[in-house]
């Protein structure tokens, strides 16, 4: 982490005396130019923790709530956060209990300005040291679920931004797309990248339940609620208590169950089926659709004040027909993923198997350019897959092309487009995309940065 990141982490004082506040203020904004917000009331600090402080010096001694008291919150939800405890009482059993807690150290009044310079740049390092190993942990995270998500177009680039500013927030969040694009994977990251990531990811793809047990599925039932309900059982919204509820094709819900979603959603509260007792949950809401809901909003079928409710930060991901670039990026990743499987010796596309894929509408998006590619590989009885392992629909689109017009064009009159080229082509690209950053383009197509270097000899890469 830059040292000129910590203005956005302010150090906290806590302290009911208004004096002792001036004086450690005038002293750490000299000793340190950081940021100082000063509480006389402890309840106020615990308010405020989401700005996550560098620091926190709290008195121990306090009316209504303690300094202890404010330690073990403080500690319970941001552990990270170093706090030294100052206290007027010369009595190292206190001193013991605040360590014991999690205190970062421990000064006594009148505080030592000397000492007090030592323990708060000690403090403040350590907090400087744990942000920058959830900043690794997190991009690393990051890595392993964006690595799935195989792309190096702009439009995709802003999706994945999207998802890192949005997942730690407690907003619902609406993920729009056509089906086959993903939808489930960004929900996924959405989840992992969040402080939720080790409570429950329940998903309910609601088109996948008939209609009249989605209302049992998503709030559970009481034992004799209906026939063939001989158990109680616990819904989809309980078992989501403090994670993540993802409801995948939120669109195909009937109309009367929405108004039970809505009001689950609004009150945090529901009853079973059969039930009379409120049960209260704390759940992070994350639907998607490939269905136009605002026209449908338009046409009566879903209701509006669930609309807006579910669609505070809308994520729209563009079908693959608007992302040529990502076309053949995805059928290598898809043929070296499945050529191990199947025990053969393919080593890429013809030129006309390529331009045929670059044309095609792909309809079913991703999702049928995985099944296209495995297809061919089982049809390939050479090291090549050509035009004719591709289906009509597909293969039809290079007799419609006149190649020499393709950015494919080769010098070469070999009709074979060496898998190599195509590689360094997209990597060149991605390597501008990438602001000529070797270890992001690396990241983004999951490959390692020899074979990046390698790859891009000969272009401009000094300094990288």
């Amino acid at each position: 982490m830059e040292s000129t990141s910590l203005q956005d982490h302010p150090v906290f004082l806590v302290d009911d005396e208004r004096q002792n506040l001036t004086l450690l203020r005038m002293w750490v904004e000299k000793l340190w130019k950081l940021p100082v917000v000063e509480f006389d009331n402890p309840q106020e600090c615990l308010d405020n923790l989401h700005r996550e402080p560098s620091l926190i010096i709290l008195d121990i001694m306090m009316p209504k709530i303690d300094g202890m008291e404010v330690l073990r919150q403080v500690r319970e939800r941001y552990p990270h956060i170093p706090v030294v405890m100052l206290s007027a009482q010369n009595n190292i059993q206190v001193a013991l209990d605040a360590i014991h807690i999690g205190a970062y150290d421990y000064l006594q009044k009148p505080v030592d300005r000397d000492r007090l310079e030592v323990v708060t740049r000690n403090a403040i390092r350590s907090f400087e040291l744990a942000m920058e190993l959830r900043t690794t942990r997190q991009r690393l995270e990051e890595g392993k679920l964006f690595s799935s998500i195989v792309s190096i177009d702009p439009k995709m680039k802003s999706v994945f931004e999207l998802v890192r500013k949005s997942a730690n927030s407690h907003v619902s969040i609406l993920i729009q797309g056509e089906s086959g694009t993903g939808k489930d994977l960004i929900a996924t990251a959405l989840h992992q990248l969040s402080h939720r990531r080790d409570k429950p990811f329940i998903i309910v793809n609601c088109a996948a339940i008939p209609s009249e047990l989605l209302e049992s599925e998503l709030f559970g039932h009481e034992k004799g609620s209906f026939t063939g309900a001989d158990t109680q059982k616990m819904g989809r919204f309980e078992a989501a208590d403090g994670g993540t509820l993802f409801l995948d094709e939120i669109g195909t819900m009937e109309f009367k169950l929405q108004a039970k979603v809505l009001r689950a959603i609004q009150q945090k509260e529901f009853s079973r089926v059969g039930g009379l007792r409120p049960i209260h949950v704390e759940v992070r809401i994350i639907s998607a659709t490939n269905s136009d809901l605002q026209q449908m909003v338009k046409d009566g079928t879903f209701r509006e004040d669930l609309y807006y409710r579910l669609a505070t930060f809308p994520i729209s991901i563009p079908p693959l027909r608007d992302r040529k670039d990502d076309i053949v990026l995805l059928a290598e990743h898809f043929l070296e993923r499945s050529i191990d499987r199947e025990q053969k010796d393919i080593r890429g596309f013809t030129k006309e198997a390529i331009i045929a894929m670059t044309q095609y509408n792909w309809p079913g998006n991703v999702r049928e350019l995985q099944s296209v590619i495995e297809r061919a590989i089982i049809l390939a009885d050479d090291h090549i897959i050509g035009v004719q392992n591709l289906p009509e629909a597909i293969s039809a689109q290079a007799r419609k092309f006149d190649a020499t017009d393709s950015l494919f064009q080769l010098q070469s009159a070999n009709d074979l487009l060496p898998f190599e080229l195509f590689k360094k082509s997209i990597i060149k690209k991605a390597f501008e995309l990438c602001d000529r950053n070797i270890s992001e383009v690396a990241q983004r197509l999951n490959i390692s940065r020899t074979t990046v270097y390698r790859l891009l000899e000969g272009e401009d890469t000094e300094g990288l």
